[in-house]
């Protein structure tokens, strides 16, 4: 019945109520019946010891008390919902009032008490004073609460009811409140939450359009932007996903083509198989090889390759590197600039893919930079990493395109001419080997201004 967030929610804001309402109700009615009852038992013997100070002056000043005096004062006792008695030192009963009866004795001890007045007025709030005359005590006064148990009369009880039944009638209002409150808070707080729930349903059986509207609480928005990022990327790697499946479709087309026409003109007689034109197949033939090679690393890469950690000197690392393309740069045209920093900065990594993640950076570069232009490779280190950074006047990256260059087959040339050559996977292999590095390679780059590639590893 409660399986539900919206029925738990309500049930939860509705017991929390009852319960703070029965908790602060017996509270409220245990503190003010014990204040009441403390008052009421000193309003009882500030009564008694009037009533006793009266009585002594009285017998003092005419040696006794009449049946008028006392009648007086049960009535004032009577009106106060007091009992009120009247023993003489040694216990005999003057004058006594229980209920609505009243006795009368004479003023002199020895009679006995008048039927029906007598009894035990036990389990009532009672206080008791001495009557004095003088510096002789002549009698004892003592008044009871009449009506209810303990000090409580029956108006006084009737207050007490009502108190009970007004906490009772707003507990009742505020477990209404709070069922209100329960249902607004937990429509705000479900409503979102299905929305989601239906947005991540929406996302598995396919449909990576939908998006979820950020509104209720903070926590359920961050959900609602954490889905709507969660589709945005799905949508994003399925975009990628299509284009790696034309990519590939396209490397392989190309010189597969070119050797099946070849082979058909071969066998057909069309053609002599000069070696020419074997050597067209045999190129083709290479550039598969190299695809599949490229492959191969890249699979490698992302699978958490061995590495042989060392510690090495980054300036040994900017000469190795710069050694292996200086032919390549000096053919080109195109000037490197080299800046390996302190003889000794050092870095714990791979040899062997540390020079293959830079040697990637650095052809890429070379690969973009026209002739006459610069590529400057420099190592440097700011405390907690150590940076190596690849920078080129080249023709620079959209600023669109820059959250894909690392995918798998990502070229800016969406024509894929020969010109620039390499099916783009350089930079995703270098960017699998920085991560197994635990670092990472990070990107800035300007149209017409050129690019800088900047390979982070921890110090």
């Amino acid at each position: 019945m409660f399986r539900n967030l919206k029925s738990r929610l309500i049930l939860a804001m509705v017991g929390l109520a009852a319960g703070s309402i029965l908790i602060v109700g017996l509270l409220v009615n245990g503190a003010l019946t014990t204040r009441f009852e403390d008052y009421l038992r000193a309003n009882l013997d500030e009564r008694s010891r009037t009533m006793a100070g009266a009585l002594g002056r009285a017998y003092e000043a005419r040696g006794g008390w009449d049946q008028r005096m006392l009648m007086d004062l049960t009535h004032l006792a009577m009106s106060e919902s007091l009992s009120l008695e009247l023993k003489s030192p040694e216990g005999t009963v003057l004058w006594r009032t229980m209920g609505m009866g009243m006795g009368m004795m004479p003023r002199m001890p020895g009679m006995h008490e008048m039927p029906g007045t007598g009894g035990n007025l036990g389990g009532m709030a009672s206080s008791s004073q001495d009557v004095k005359a003088g510096n002789r005590t002549v009698a004892v006064l003592t008044l009871r609460a009449r009506g209810g148990p303990g000090v409580f009369s029956n108006l006084e009880l009737a207050f007490l009811r009502g108190l009970n039944r007004s906490i009772l009638i707003s507990g009742l209002g505020v477990g209404a409140l709070a069922l209100v409150a329960g249902l607004l808070m937990a429509s705000g707080v479900t409503r979102p939450l299905a929305s989601v729930t239906d947005a991540a349903r929406r996302i598995r059986s396919g449909d990576l359009s939908v998006r979820v509207g950020e509104s209720g609480p903070e926590e359920v928005r961050e959900l609602g932007s954490a889905v709507n990022h969660l589709a945005e990327g799905l949508a994003t790697q399925e975009k990628l996903r299509r284009r790696l499946t034309a990519d590939v479709a396209h490397e392989l087309r190309t010189p597969l083509a070119t050797m099946q026409s070849h082979l058909e003109a071969f066998s057909d007689g069309v053609w002599e198989a000069t070696p020419e034109r074997l050597a067209v197949c045999q190129s083709e033939l290479l550039r598969l090889v190299r695809l599949v090679g490229d492959l191969e690393r890249l699979a490698q890469a992302e699978a958490e390759p061995k590495l042989e950690i060392e510690e090495i000197a980054a300036r040994e690392v900017v000469d190795r590197t710069a050694g292996a393309f200086q032919a390549a740069f000096a053919a080109k045209g195109v000037q490197l600039v080299l800046n390996p920093g302190d003889s000794g900065l050092k870095v714990r990594a791979d040899r062997d893919k540390l020079a293959q993640i830079l040697g990637n950076l650095v052809y890429n570069a070379l690969k973009y930079t026209p002739p006459g232009g610069r590529v400057g490779i420099e190592a440097r280190s700011d405390g907690a990493r150590i940076i190596f950074e690849v920078s080129d006047t080249g023709p620079g990256i959209p600023e669109e395109e820059l959250p894909f260059v690392f995918e798998r087959f990502y070229r800016g040339d969406p024509s894929r001419t020969r010109l620039t050559g390499g099916a783009g996977l350089g930079l995703a292999i270098a960017m699998a080997l920085a991560r197994a590095h635990e670092g990472t390679i990070e990107v800035e780059s300007q149209v017409d201004r050129g690019s800088r590639f900047r390979l982070i590893l921890p110090a």
